[in-house]
């Protein structure tokens, strides 16, 4: 973590730009925005393969114990 703070601040002042810091939000956002349905897409995988009923509602009112 701090090599990666030393990294960019040293690219910071050598280019005069903070355009990096951008760039890496970009990334982890576009990872992010394909990682999420997939692995949400395999949960729900893993829990209908178990027999799960995924479209029943629970009862809200119940007291679980």
């Amino acid at each position: 973590m701090v090599a990666g703070l030393l990294i960019t601040q040293a690219y910071m002042k050598k280019t005069g730009r903070q355009s990096i810091i951008v760039w890496c939000l970009v990334v982890i956002f576009a990872v992010s925005v394909v990682a999420i349905p997939i692995f949400g897409g395999l949960s729900l995988k893993k829990e209908a393969d178990e027999g799960l009923d995924l479209l029943a509602f629970n009862n809200l009112c119940a007291v679980k114990e």
